[in-house]
């Protein structure tokens, strides 16, 4: 069987992200991944509909609600399915200490369109490193298969932001294995979350 010339990544549920949201997302795509996609020889082709299915399919999740245990604690904010939770991004929140009442408060922290679009879009580029090619999770704050709470120092409400929804990248080893895996049209699946 031969492979196409085209990789389809269908989009699922961004239909209910304000469209500057979704928009921004799409955007992210086109610009971080379909260079990696185009490395392995392949165009790339993004698909809106719910209907269509493609060679890789990301669910934006509107109705899975995670969050966390504690009030400030660690969220999933994706499963290597292919779900990425939106409910759960808008939850993130700094917590700090007020000075005077010794209470703890709660401030979310993607508070903007092209933070949550961008936290999102870094979750479905970590999914679709497990997805693709097996990436395992690392703790470097700046590589998209980063998981788990942000290291202490980045544990303010704009180290939040910036651990989230900052620029991230692979590795070139990490993207070496990506476009590998895209060249073969195999994926896979890490099933780490």
């Amino acid at each position: 069987m031969q492979l196409s010339p085209r990789l389809v990544l269908a989009l699922h549920g961004l239909e209910a992200l304000h469209p500057r949201i979704s928009d921004e997302i799409v955007c992210l795509f086109r610009h971080e991944f379909e260079p990696i996609v185009q490395s392995a020889g392949r165009s790339l082709t993004i698909s809106l509909r719910p209907t269509t299915n493609g060679d890789l399919d990301l669910l934006f999740d509107a109705r899975a609600d995670f969050r966390p245990v504690r009030k400030c604690g660690f969220v999933i904010l994706g499963e290597a399915s292919g779900a990425v939770m939106i409910e759960a991004h808008r939850a993130l929140a700094g917590c700090t200490t007020d000075p005077r009442t010794q209470r703890i408060l709660r401030r979310r922290v993607l508070t903007y369109d092209v933070l949550l679009g961008r936290a999102l879009f870094n979750t479905a580029m970590h999914e679709l490193g497990h997805i693709v090619a097996a990436l395992p999770d690392i703790s470097d704050p700046g590589n998209y298969m980063v998981s788990g709470d942000p290291p202490v120092p980045m544990r303010t409400r704009s180290g939040r932001r910036e651990f989230s929804a900052g620029p991230k990248r692979f590795t070139e080893e990490q993207r070496r294995r990506m476009v590998e895996q895209i060249q073969l049209g195999t994926w896979l699946y890490g099933g780490e979350d």
